[in-house]
C-alpha cells in the first residue's frame, strides 16, 4: 500500500513538473511527437515487409515435351499435362508421360493422349508467373510451411524485442533505446537484402525484430509521457496511426521493386537514412 502510494505521489510530481516547465502540450511536445512519430513508422516497415519478401508465387511444372526455351505460365493446353484444382492447376505435380517422343506437327498444342491421367508425379522443376519472392531466390515451391517460416519468427523476434526494450528503456532511457533499436533495424535489414540462402534469410528475419523491433514500444512511451494527462489519448492514436502510415509505406515501395533484394535494400536503406535523424531526439 505504501509502496503504490508513493509511485502516485511521484506521477502527480512529474506531471505537475512537466505541465510548469513547458505545458501540457505546446511547440516543444509537437516537434518531439512528429520525430518520434519517423521511428514509429519505420517499425510498420518490420511488421509488413515479409508479406512482400516471401510472397507466395504462382507456379507450375515444366512439362518436357510441351514447354519451349521461354515456357508460358498456363498455355492454353494446360489441364492436358497437369491436373486441374480448385485454384486453377496444380502447382506440384503433373501427369506422368505415356511417351517421351514429341510429334512436332503438333505445334504448339500438346494433347491430352500424351500423358496417363490416372497418374501423377512430382514437379522436377517449375516455371513461375512472376520471380519477386524468395520463393523463387531460394527454391521454397511446394514448400509452404517453410515459407512462412519467415513470418513466425517475425513474431518470435518481435517479443523478445519486447524485453529487451523495457530492459534498455528502463536503464538507458527511452532515447538510447530509440537510437539502439533504430539502428539494429536499418542494419539487419540491409544486410538481410543480401542474403545467399534462406537459413541466412530467415535468422536476419528474426534477429530484425529481436534487436530492432523495440523502437515502437520506446517511441510511443516517451511520446506520451512528453504530453499532459489531457492529450494522452490524442498523442497514442497519432502513434497508433503514424505504425499504420509505416506499414501502407512498405505496400507502396513494394509496387515500384520489381526484385526482392531491390525491394528489402530499399527498405533497408530508408531506416539507416532515419536512423541519422533519430539523433535529434529530445
Amino acid at each position: 500500500m505504501t509502496e503504490s502510494v508513493g509511485a502516485s505521489e511521484s506521477k502527480r510530481e512529474f506531471n505537475t513538473v512537466l505541465n510548469n516547465a513547458v505545458g501540457e502540450f505546446g511547440k516543444y511536445q509537437l516537434i518531439s511527437i512528429l520525430l518520434l512519430a519517423i521511428p514509429a513508422a519505420c517499425s510498420g516497415f518490420m511488421a509488413g515487409d515479409y508479406i512482400f519478401t516471401a510472397a507466395r508465387l504462382p507456379h507450375r511444372c515444366v512439362v518436357p515435351m510441351c514447354d519451349g526455351p521461354e515456357p508460358e505460365f498456363a498455355p492454353d493446353w494446360i489441364l492436358n499435362a497437369i491436373p486441374e484444382s480448385s485454384t486453377g492447376f496444380d502447382e506440384c505435380s503433373r501427369f506422368v508421360n505415356l511417351t517421351n517422343d514429341m510429334d512436332t506437327s503438333l505445334g504448339d498444342f500438346c494433347p491430352a493422349s500424351m500423358f496417363d491421367r490416372n497418374r501423377t508425379e512430382a514437379c522436377e522443376s517449375y516455371v513461375f508467373e512472376r520471380t519477386n519472392s524468395v520463393v523463387y531466390d531460394f527454391n521454397l515451391q511446394c514448400q509452404e510451411w517453410l515459407r512462412a517460416l519467415g513470418g513466425t519468427l517475425n513474431s518470435l523476434g518481435a517479443m523478445v524485442a519486447l524485453v529487451i526494450a523495457g530492459y534498455i528503456s528502463d536503464n538507458l532511457g527511452r532515447r538510447m533505446s530509440i537510437v539502439f533499436f533504430g539502428f539494429n533495424e536499418a542494419m539487419t535489414g540491409l544486410i538481410r537484402a543480401f542474403s545467399v540462402n534462406y537459413a541466412m534469410y530467415v535468422t536476419l528475419q528474426f534477429l530484425q525484430t529481436a534487436i530492432g523491433g523495440g523502437v515502437y514500444s520506446a517511441s510511443y512511451i516517451l511520446a506520451t509521457e512528453l504530453v499532459g494527462p489531457k492529450y494522452r489519448v490524442l498523442t497514442s492514436a497519432t502513434m497508433s496511426s503514424a505504425f499504420a502510415v509505416g506499414q501502407m509505406y512498405v505496400g507502396i515501395i513494394a509496387s515500384a521493386c520489381f526484385t526482392i533484394g531491390l525491394f528489402a535494400r530499399a527498405i533497408g536503406g530508408c531506416l539507416a537514412k532515419i536512423n541519422k535523424r533519430k539523433q535529434n531526439l529530445p
